[in-house]
Protein backbone atom coordinates (compact mmCIF):
# COMPACT_ATOMS: atom_id res chain seq x y z
CA UNK A 1 0.00 0.00 0.00
CA UNK A 2 1.12 3.43 -0.75
CA UNK A 3 1.74 5.76 2.12
CA UNK A 4 2.47 3.07 4.66
CA UNK A 5 6.09 2.79 5.61
CA UNK A 6 7.87 1.25 8.53
CA UNK A 7 11.32 1.88 9.76
CA UNK A 8 13.09 -1.18 11.01
CA UNK A 9 14.62 -0.80 14.45
CA UNK A 10 17.39 -2.67 16.11
CA UNK A 11 19.71 -2.15 19.00
CA UNK A 12 23.20 -3.25 19.74
CA UNK A 13 24.62 -3.54 23.22
CA UNK A 14 28.29 -2.72 23.48
CA UNK A 15 30.20 -3.86 26.55
CA UNK A 16 32.82 -1.24 27.36
CA UNK A 17 32.86 -1.91 31.11
CA UNK A 18 36.07 -3.24 32.58
CA UNK A 19 35.59 -6.38 34.66
CA UNK A 20 36.76 -6.21 38.25
CA UNK A 21 37.29 -8.53 41.19
CA UNK A 22 34.40 -8.17 43.62
CA UNK A 23 35.40 -10.43 46.53
CA UNK A 24 38.06 -12.75 47.91
CA UNK A 25 37.42 -15.25 50.70
CA UNK A 26 39.77 -17.66 52.47
CA UNK A 27 38.17 -20.84 53.83
CA UNK A 28 39.41 -23.58 56.12
CA UNK A 29 39.39 -27.15 54.87
CA UNK A 30 41.95 -28.63 57.26
CA UNK A 31 43.23 -27.23 60.56
CA UNK A 32 41.63 -23.88 61.46
CA UNK A 33 44.11 -20.99 61.48
CA UNK A 34 46.74 -22.90 59.47
CA UNK A 35 47.35 -22.88 55.70
CA UNK A 36 47.08 -26.59 54.80
CA UNK A 37 45.61 -29.15 52.41
CA UNK A 38 41.95 -28.61 51.62
CA UNK A 39 41.95 -24.88 52.35
CA UNK A 40 40.46 -22.70 49.62
CA UNK A 41 40.66 -19.20 48.21
CA UNK A 42 37.56 -18.09 46.29
CA UNK A 43 37.75 -15.09 43.98
CA UNK A 44 34.56 -13.59 42.58
CA UNK A 45 34.46 -11.27 39.56
CA UNK A 46 31.93 -8.63 38.46
CA UNK A 47 31.39 -10.46 35.16
CA UNK A 48 32.53 -13.56 33.31
CA UNK A 49 36.24 -13.65 32.53
CA UNK A 50 37.33 -15.27 29.26
CA UNK A 51 38.48 -18.76 30.28
CA UNK A 52 41.51 -18.61 27.99
CA UNK A 53 42.71 -15.45 29.76
CA UNK A 54 43.27 -17.56 32.90
CA UNK A 55 44.82 -20.55 31.10
CA UNK A 56 45.50 -20.95 27.36
CA UNK A 57 44.22 -24.55 27.37
CA UNK A 58 40.81 -23.41 28.62
CA UNK A 59 38.90 -22.61 25.43
CA UNK A 60 35.19 -22.86 26.28
CA UNK A 61 33.75 -19.80 28.03
CA UNK A 62 30.45 -21.50 28.90
CA UNK A 63 31.53 -24.50 30.98
CA UNK A 64 33.43 -24.94 34.24
CA UNK A 65 37.17 -25.50 33.86
CA UNK A 66 39.62 -27.22 36.22
CA UNK A 67 43.36 -27.71 36.59
CA UNK A 68 44.29 -30.36 39.14
CA UNK A 69 47.32 -32.15 37.80
CA UNK A 70 50.58 -32.63 39.60
CA UNK A 71 51.97 -29.45 38.06
CA UNK A 72 49.54 -27.00 39.75
CA UNK A 73 51.52 -25.30 42.50
CA UNK A 74 50.17 -22.86 45.07
CA UNK A 75 52.89 -20.74 46.66
CA UNK A 76 52.46 -18.66 49.80
CA UNK A 77 55.36 -16.25 50.14
CA UNK A 78 56.44 -15.23 53.63
CA UNK A 79 55.85 -11.52 54.04
CA UNK A 80 55.61 -11.10 57.80
CA UNK A 81 52.02 -10.29 58.74
CA UNK A 82 50.77 -10.20 55.14
CA UNK A 83 51.78 -13.42 53.36
CA UNK A 84 51.06 -13.49 49.61
CA UNK A 85 49.47 -16.35 47.64
CA UNK A 86 50.16 -17.02 43.94
CA UNK A 87 49.54 -20.03 41.67
CA UNK A 88 51.22 -21.71 38.72
CA UNK A 89 49.72 -24.00 36.09
CA UNK A 90 53.01 -25.73 35.35
CA UNK A 91 53.34 -27.56 32.04
CA UNK A 92 49.58 -27.35 31.41
CA UNK A 93 49.57 -23.56 30.99
CA UNK A 94 50.92 -20.32 32.35
CA UNK A 95 48.17 -19.48 34.81
CA UNK A 96 47.20 -15.79 35.05
CA UNK A 97 45.78 -14.95 38.44
CA UNK A 98 47.60 -12.09 40.09
CA UNK A 99 48.10 -12.34 43.84
CA UNK A 100 46.19 -12.57 47.10
CA UNK A 101 47.60 -10.73 50.10
CA UNK A 102 46.27 -12.82 53.00
CA UNK A 103 46.73 -10.08 55.64
CA UNK A 104 47.80 -12.94 57.92
CA UNK A 105 51.09 -14.44 59.10
CA UNK A 106 50.46 -18.02 57.92
CA UNK A 107 54.11 -19.05 57.67
CA UNK A 108 57.64 -18.29 58.76
CA UNK A 109 59.25 -19.64 55.56
CA UNK A 110 57.76 -19.54 52.05
CA UNK A 111 55.63 -22.64 51.41
CA UNK A 112 54.48 -24.53 48.32
CA UNK A 113 51.45 -26.80 48.16
CA UNK A 114 51.21 -29.87 45.88
CA UNK A 115 52.59 -29.85 42.39
CA UNK A 116 55.16 -32.24 40.98
CA UNK A 117 55.88 -35.24 43.17
CA UNK A 118 52.80 -34.99 45.37
CA UNK A 119 50.97 -38.22 46.06
CA UNK A 120 48.09 -39.54 48.14
CA UNK A 121 44.58 -38.31 48.82
CA UNK A 122 44.25 -34.53 48.56
CA UNK A 123 47.81 -34.29 47.30
CA UNK A 124 47.26 -32.06 44.29
CA UNK A 125 46.37 -28.40 44.42
CA UNK A 126 43.49 -27.47 42.12
CA UNK A 127 42.15 -24.40 40.33
CA UNK A 128 38.50 -24.33 39.24
CA UNK A 129 36.63 -21.66 37.24
CA UNK A 130 32.84 -21.55 37.23
CA UNK A 131 31.62 -19.00 34.66
CA UNK A 132 28.01 -19.26 35.90
CA UNK A 133 28.93 -17.95 39.36
CA UNK A 134 31.91 -15.91 38.08
CA UNK A 135 34.02 -17.61 40.78
CA UNK A 136 37.55 -19.00 40.67
CA UNK A 137 38.42 -21.41 43.50
CA UNK A 138 41.96 -22.39 44.43
CA UNK A 139 42.32 -25.47 46.64
CA UNK A 140 45.59 -26.07 48.47
CA UNK A 141 47.08 -29.53 48.10
CA UNK A 142 49.61 -31.19 50.37
CA UNK A 143 52.36 -28.92 51.74
CA UNK A 144 55.71 -29.62 50.08
CA UNK A 145 58.02 -26.91 51.41
CA UNK A 146 58.05 -24.15 54.00
CA UNK A 147 57.31 -23.68 57.68
CA UNK A 148 53.70 -23.03 58.70
CA UNK A 149 52.37 -21.03 61.62
CA UNK A 150 49.25 -22.10 63.51
CA UNK A 151 46.37 -20.27 65.19
CA UNK A 152 46.13 -17.40 62.69
CA UNK A 153 43.02 -15.28 63.33
CA UNK A 154 40.58 -13.91 60.75
CA UNK A 155 41.87 -11.09 58.54
CA UNK A 156 40.65 -9.26 55.44
CA UNK A 157 42.52 -10.60 52.38
CA UNK A 158 43.14 -8.41 49.33
CA UNK A 159 43.19 -9.55 45.69
CA UNK A 160 45.06 -7.84 42.86
CA UNK A 161 44.19 -9.30 39.45
CA UNK A 162 46.71 -10.09 36.70
CA UNK A 163 46.48 -7.35 34.05
CA UNK A 164 46.17 -9.93 31.23
CA UNK A 165 42.69 -11.04 32.39
CA UNK A 166 39.85 -9.92 30.10
CA UNK A 167 36.08 -10.31 29.97
CA UNK A 168 34.24 -11.97 27.09
CA UNK A 169 34.15 -8.65 25.17
CA UNK A 170 37.93 -8.25 25.47
CA UNK A 171 37.91 -5.51 28.11
CA UNK A 172 40.93 -5.62 30.42
CA UNK A 173 40.34 -6.23 34.11
CA UNK A 174 40.80 -3.58 36.76
CA UNK A 175 44.05 -4.17 38.66
CA UNK A 176 42.95 -2.08 41.65
CA UNK A 177 43.33 -4.19 44.80
CA UNK A 178 40.00 -5.36 46.24
CA UNK A 179 39.42 -6.08 49.92
CA UNK A 180 37.59 -9.32 50.56
CA UNK A 181 35.63 -10.97 53.32
CA UNK A 182 37.05 -11.17 56.85
CA UNK A 183 38.14 -14.82 56.82
CA UNK A 184 40.98 -17.29 57.38
CA UNK A 185 42.32 -20.65 56.33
Amino acid sequence: MLGNSASPTSSITVDNAAPAPSNVTLANGGTAGTADAGDTVTLVYSEKIASGAFCSTWTNNTISQTLNGTDVVVTITNNGGNDTLTVGGGATCTFHLGSVATSGNYLSATATFAGSGASGTGANSAISWNPSTKALTITLGRQQTGTLNTGVANHTPTYTADSTLKDLAGNSISTTAVNGTNSRF
